[in-house]
């Protein structure tokens, strides 16, 4: 598993992976709905938000992102196959710090 930053290229398949979790699943278009878009996203990572994932032989398998200026966790997710592996817990605590 290989942790690391997330950076802009990353973002359209964290919203596709975004949509195939099993707790709140919510489709890109759920999610541009609510003004969540891929632009918004890295807008958002380049200025007040900051975000770790997590991969498993070159795919996304889990993500979280917070938001630094009010110290909230925004999302965190992880494919359900990837569940109780600890990656979840690992990536909250890389956002926390």
């Amino acid at each position: 598993m290989n942790y690391r930053k997330i950076e802009s290229n990353d973002v359209p398949d964290l919203i596709a992976l975004r949509g195939k979790t099993r707790e709140n699943a919510i489709s890109a278009e759920q999610l541009a709905a609510l003004g969540i878009t891929p632009a918004r996203v890295i807008d958002y990572l380049r200025t007040t938000h900051q975000g770790w994932l997590c991969a498993v032989e070159g795919t996304i398998v889990g993500f979280a992102i917070g938001d630094g200026s009010t110290g909230e966790l925004w999302v965190i997710a992880v494919l359900p196959d990837f569940e109780g592996r600890g990656i979840g817990s690992r990536l909250l605590s890389l956002v926390e710090n």
